[in-house]
């Protein structure tokens, strides 16, 4: 089978699966007004690469990245 179709019957199977077996549990997140280091430091640690940032309330209001991370340092 090419690997096309290969790829169009796994992605055919994955749409029929639920998010919670591919998700990523536990769930660590940073407070919007958190140090970048703090950031770099969670992410490091745990060896992931997108953190959700919330705000007070536990509201997520966006997401920080290795990528954002390393781009900030080189700017």
């Amino acid at each position: 089978m090419p690997a096309h179709q290969r790829l169009a019957a796994r992605m055919a199977q994955i749409g029929q699966a639920q998010v919670a077996e591919y998700m990523t549990a536990p769930v660590y997140a940073i407070m919007a007004d958190a140090p970048m280091e703090e950031a770099a430091a969670l992410i490091t640690t745990h060896d992931i690469n997108r953190v959700p940032v919330v705000d007070e309330r536990e509201q997520v209001v966006g997401i920080i990245s290795r990528h954002d991370l390393l781009k900030g340092m080189y700017q």
